[in-house]
């Protein structure tokens, strides 16, 4: 059960624009986030000199700007030349809020916000459930166990992987995925540490 309440974590009231303690969140393993690690709060554009040193002095470090290359450009971002703060920008979406014509703005004009999660939720299932294994699947080619051995002693293998019934390993270079059968060898962990796997 989640303890995280927006009303009560809501910090600098009077400096920052829904700047939240996000610490009582649940997440999907079950786990939960920890208060005083990750802080939400609205644009940067409105961050007083106040409340940029109140964000400081409470700990910030990292800041990741979800807005486009283009508005951020814009408007900038007090965090992103400091040098005590590593930056990123990650946009959600790439249009440019300045401009009229932009198709992304044009939408989220012309739509609830709602239709614009929906539809990037439905694109990023088609993707996960789609392209993504496409784009990730390896060849898997399967050898015998005196195949795997030769490159256990020829100094070949990169990486290896050993389950209850089997060993999946690649070669060095190659992208290829092998798969042997597991087989009692009380000295194979030995000979793959001597190997340099």
């Amino acid at each position: 059960m989640s303890c995280y309440d927006p009303d009560s974590q809501r910090l600098f009231v009077k400096d920052l624009l829904n700047c939240r303690d996000l610490g009582g969140i649940v997440t999907s393993e079950g786990k939960t986030v920890n208060s005083n690690v990750f802080i939400r709060c609205g644009s940067p554009i409105l961050l007083s000199d106040t409340a940029y040193m109140l964000l400081k002095d409470h700990g910030v470090r990292t800041v990741i700007d979800l807005r486009s290359e283009a508005e951020l450009e814009q408007f900038g971002n007090p965090f992103r030349d400091d040098p005590d703060v590593t930056f990123h920008n990650i946009p959600l979406f790439v249009g440019d809020p300045g401009l009229d014509e932009d198709p992304t703005m044009v939408f989220l004009q012309t739509h609830k916000l709602g239709d614009f999660y929906v539809i990037m939720l439905i694109l990023m299932l088609v993707f996960n459930s789609l392209i993504a294994p496409m784009l990730s699947k390896q060849e898997i080619k399967e050898v015998d166990y005196g195949t795997f051995m030769t490159a256990t002693e020829k100094g070949q293998i990169d990486e290896v992987q050993i389950d209850s019934h089997q060993i999946l390993y690649t070669l060095k270079g190659e992208k290829t995925v092998y798969k042997t059968g597991l087989m009692n060898d009380p000295g194979l962990t030995e000979r793959l540490y001597k190997s340099g796997a």
